[in-house]
């Protein structure tokens, strides 16, 4: 089956670019991007809850896009041009930020995409810089993906994914038209 993403008739169409599928009461977590709104269903695509506008605060977002969440039923997401993850409980209410504008280590410049790994690190794409930061899920800087202890460059990185053991980390690398696959150690 599918479901519309609805929005009001003095809204602009909806335009969808992630979901997450929540173990919370199974809920439906999509980023309306024009709308800078993140709409919550139920998988039968029941509407449930919306939070979100554009703005700068916390809670409002300059085009939202990639979903993640961890064990604790956190969502995290993408604020693009507000170059920061926003971490919500899964009601809405806004937990803390992660990265802030930037070229240095823990600073983000454009954000794509979020994953959290087994053990709450959150690793964050920059589609810019061409690297991908690792941070705790309160939002410290734990450091840069490297490879045989150089910092691993990609190009542009955007989706990411863990496999089912939480040890190879996927990475789409937009422009090189590629899955890049690193095994993640501690």
């Amino acid at each position: 089956y599918m479901f519309t993403v609805k929005t009001p008739s003095d809204a602009k169409p909806a335009d969808p670019v992630d979901v997450l599928a929540s173990a919370f009461k199974n809920r439906l977590y999509v980023s309306d991007n024009d709308n800078h709104k993140i709409k919550v269903f139920t998988r039968n695509g029941d509407f449930v809850l919306e939070w979100g506008r554009f703005g700068e605060g916390p809670g409002e977002f300059r085009y939202p896009g990639i979903l993640a969440t961890n064990e604790y039923n956190q969502v995290f997401v993408v604020d693009v041009l507000n170059t920061r993850i926003q971490v919500f409980d899964p009601f809405g209410n806004h937990i803390n930020d992660i990265g802030a504008w930037g070229v240095r280590p823990g600073q983000l410049f454009r954000p794509k995409g979020v994953v959290v790994d087994g053990q709450n690190r959150v690793f964050v794409s920059d589609s810019y810089m061409g690297f991908i930061q690792v941070f705790t899920s309160l939002g410290r800087f734990i450091s840069v993906v490297c490879e045989n202890d150089t910092k691993k460059p990609f190009t542009t990185p955007v989706g990411m994914a863990f496999d089912a053991d939480q040890n190879r980390l996927h990475v789409v690398e937009m422009r090189a038209n590629k899955i890049s696959v690193l095994e993640i150690s501690d």
